[in-house]
């Protein structure tokens, strides 16, 4: 019965451990994906770098970006991704976040392990880029239904502690930076929330609270607010669109004039709190951006792009604009215009900004040259050296002259067996012999023993030394040495011989020696069977003694001589098949090893299609034959500079044979490696521009002067519509009651580019719009940004379901508002 429980509990372990293990590998390949994507993510960020700081696109004044609530708290690492990728004085940027630590919302144990790998991730990000990030937890009890009561945190004197402290960090650290920025009248503050996010609620409690701290030390505080909408998503749930609502009908009152906040909010100590007071229109803009186009459409991938959208307006409003730029006749944008325009009489309108990007596919360039490395890498790998399958097979041991000597190193020498005539034979006379086969007189001179010693001297020690030197071990080392190992060669190869019918002949040569063995077989029994007295001998007895060694020697010669020619046909077929055995069980073993090869390949090309998946089908076009051709023109002038076989090197893939017991993981990494530092860093192949890079894959040539102007004007025509349509305004309106609508327009690149020229042309002939350029030399990328303002939060067609559910929630008993926020609606109604 304990061996029977011991058994189970046994096998339970073994079934868990399988469980780790399948997961942990999971969990390694997630977090090679990762790696892989992110490296690849990389590339563009690499090339820019350098025309980043030659731009010397920097922010003039201090800014603080502030995000409210768990709905936005992920977008963190995307922003400070966005403003690296941006402006050169990044690190002078300061990030608040304030997370709700007990989340109204259940997580299963999948997301909660999702939450902590992009925390990690976002910690990796916070090592590696500049800007410091400041982390405020709010731990609640509360339930989604009692947002208004949320705001009674600020009772709690803890978090009022707390709340003051982080906004304090975060104003002394934006005055530790007074060397990053060149102007320090103004000061920027951008808050980011989710629509529905209950945490919301304190947004005025958080606002005054930072405006009073900064104001202290900045002339001017402009606080902009971005409010992210996921119509498709779980905004689309009626409870969601009730605490939406909820922040809509608060937003149209902390925009209004008559707006006023007065609270204890300011913690000086345990005895004392202080009053913070403001009056007049909260935010200067607010933005609302959704997941879904004007007619309805949604937006893929939009909240990575509202990010983005984020960092841009900041950028455009709060750039340090170069003396040329200023002097230039494109307009510029004017933040104050802006919000006058944006305004229609004196009430208040709502604004929403999208930013369309067409750039290099940064990953998919990356992912397609590790993957055609890898491609020349394994073909590396394969038979290339030799056309000849015969010179494999010699090269394995296993042509018979090969054989043959292999045999003569194991078989003792023929002329060994006449250490037969030092046998003792028995006292016979010839007479006795002469009329007897040669059979019979070999057992009666010698019994057994001139058999045994034949066996024990000839037939088996050849097979012991024939077993030791072709032992499975001694094959194997063989074999990596002689093929695996050789350039020439290579691992594929043993595969390859197996298939070919220089193999398959080898059956041939395995027939001559069982054919050959036959006829040494029939001669041993012919000579044996032959009578004494027919071969030796004569009529006088006078000669036995000489007949007797005549017979001897007949024995030894012709009848020995038989069985040592038969048992070295024997040696070399048991050679024969043991090298065959011994070749095909080390590929067998060697296949699986291989496998990893054709995971990697896989692992690469979902990558790739990972890439792709979201870029427009024209700006991935060619890019596989395309970067094929240029890993193989890069290849090629590798090998001219460090030789044939350079990627055997140890700087590189190293020996094959090392590549069969290394990881997948080791393998792709060094491929990566290789890319990275010898083949990525070409400028005359990857320092392209985004318009050169293109029109060069679209015409599938290197030389950018060789494409047809026809070509270009085309693909000009696709960018400058790619552009257009993708940087229109994402709020879904109801045009009907929207009459007021104003737009601007800015390019983000190159102002020399011929693009830019043509796109700056083509919007300027029938605009009604403001139009203006900035310059960013950074050859990866062309932006569009449109901002549209002048709607009213009810002409979003969210808002018609949105109130209704709002309305029957409230008449249930559901608290949506603040007290303080409740008594101004109510004054307001």
């Amino acid at each position: 019965m304990e061996e029977n429980i011991e058994h189970i509990l046994w096998q339970d372990e073994i079934q868990q451990k399988l469980q780790r293990d399948k997961a942990n590998s999971k969990q390694s390949l997630e977090m090679l994906r990762r790696e892989v994507m992110s490296r690849a993510e990389g590339l563009a960020v690499r090339y820019d770098e350098a025309a980043l700081k030659s731009n010397d696109i920097r922010m003039k004044a201090p800014m603080l970006f502030v995000l409210l609530g768990n709905q936005v708290k992920d977008g963190l690492s995307e922003i400070q991704k966005a403003v690296a990728h941006n402006m050169s004085n990044s690190e002078g940027i300061i990030y608040l976040v304030v997370e709700d630590n007990n989340s109204y919302e259940e997580a299963s144990d999948q997301n909660q392990a999702m939450e902590s790998s992009k925390n990690s991730q976002q910690e990796r990000w916070n090592e590696e880029n500049a800007g410091e990030v400041i982390t405020l937890q709010i731990k609640t009890k509360t339930k989604v239904k009692e947002r208004g009561s949320l705001s009674k945190w600020l009772e709690d004197d803890q978090f009022l502690a707390q709340l003051n402290q982080k906004v304090g960090i975060a104003a002394s650290k934006i005055l530790e930076k007074n060397k990053v920025f060149s102007y320090w009248e103004q000061m920027h503050v951008t808050l980011v929330t989710g629509a529905s996010d209950p945490c919301n609620v304190i947004l005025p409690d958080l606002v005054v609270l930072i405006k009073n701290k900064l104001q202290q030390s900045f002339k001017q505080v402009f606080t902009d607010l971005f409010v992210l909408l996921e119509e498709t998503d779980t905004d689309s749930e009626p409870m969601k669109k009730a605490l939406s609502y909820s922040l809509f009908k608060e937003l149209d009152w902390y925009q209004n004039a008559d707006y006023h906040y007065e609270r204890e909010t300011e913690w000086v100590d345990d005895e004392m709190k202080l009053m913070t007071s403001y009056r007049g229109q909260l935010f200067h803009l607010v933005y609302i951006l959704t997941d879904k186009k004007e007619n309805g459409q949604r937006i893929n991938e939009a909240r990575k792009t509202h990010y983005e959208s984020i960092v841009a307006v900041n950028l455009l409003k709060n750039r340090e604009q170069k003396s040329v730029e200023l002097e230039e006749a494109r307009e510029q944008f004017s933040y104050n215009t802006f919000i006058t325009n944006v305004q229609e009489m004196t009430e208040n309108r709502y604004c929403t900004a999208r930013l369309a990007k067409v750039r290099k596919p940064g990953q998919g360039i990356y992912l397609s040259v590790a993957y055609y490395l890898f491609k020349a890498y394994e073909k590396e790998l394969s038979c290339n050296g030799q056309e000849a399958d015969r010179a494999l097979i010699a090269q394995c041991g296993l042509s018979d002259d090969q054989i043959e000597n292999l045999v003569a190193s194991c078989l003792p020498e023929e002329g060994n067996l006449e250490q037969i005539y030092s046998l003792i034979s028995r006292n016979i006379s010839f007479k006795e012999l002469k009329n007897e086969t040669f059979f019979e007189a070999e057992n009666l001179l010698y019994g057994g023993t001139a058999q045994s010693f034949f066996q024990a001297n000839f037939e088996e020690a050849a097979k012991k030394r024939v077993k030791k030197l072709l032992s499975q071990e001694n094959i194997e080392k063989k074999l990596i040495e002689e093929v695996v190992s050789q350039a020439d060669y290579g691992p594929f190869a043993l595969n390859q011989l197996l298939t070919s019918e220089a193999y398959g002949q080898l059956q041939q040569q395995k027939d001559k020696y069982l054919y050959q063995m036959k006829e040494y077989e029939a001669e041993i029994e012919e000579k044996s069977n032959q009578l004494v007295g027919q071969c030796v001998g004569g009529s006088f007895g006078l000669f036995d003694k000489k007949y007797l060694h005549q017979v001897k020697e007949y024995l030894v010669h012709e009848v020995y001589g038989r069985r040592y020619a038969y048992a070295k046909q024997a040696i070399k077929l048991m050679v024969l098949e043991s090298l065959k055995e011994g070749i095909e069980k080390f590929c067998e073993s060697l296949q699986e090893k291989l496998q990893k090869l054709q995971q990697i390949e896989s692992f690469l090309e979902e990558r790739i299609q990972e890439a792709n998946r979201y870029e427009e089908e024209y700006l991935v076009q060619n890019v596989m034959p395309y970067y094929e051709r240029v890993v193989n023109k890069k290849l090629e002038e590798l090998v001219k500079a460090k030789g044939e076989h350079f990627l055997y090197d140890e700087k590189y893939m190293g020996p094959s044979y090392r590549m069969l017991e290394e990881q997948e993981e080791e393998i792709l990494k060094k491929i990566l490696l290789i890319a990275e530092r010898d083949i990525l860093q070409d400028e005359k192949y990857f320092g392209l521009s985004f318009e050169e890079e293109l029109l060069a894959r679209a015409n599938m040539l290197i030389e950018y002067e060789d494409t047809g102007v026809a070509a270009k004007g085309e693909l000009y025509k696709l960018l400058y519509e790619s552009l257009e349509e993708n940087s229109k305004p994402c709020v879904h309106l109801d045009t009907t009651l929207s009459p007021h609508r104003y737009l601007e327009k800015y390019f983000f690149g190159n102002r020399q580019s011929e693009f830019i020229d043509y796109a700056y042309k083509r919007d300027q002939v029938s605009r009604s719009y403001k139009i203006g350029t900035i310059s960013d030399q950074r050859k990866s990328v062309i932006e569009k940004l449109q901002l549209m303002g002048g709607f009213r939060l009810e002409d979003l067609v969210y808002t018609r379901s949105a109130k209704r559910y709002y309305e029957a929630y409230k008449e249930k008993g559901y608290h949506f508002h603040s007290e303080m926020m409740s008594a101004f609606l109510k004054e307001g109604e």
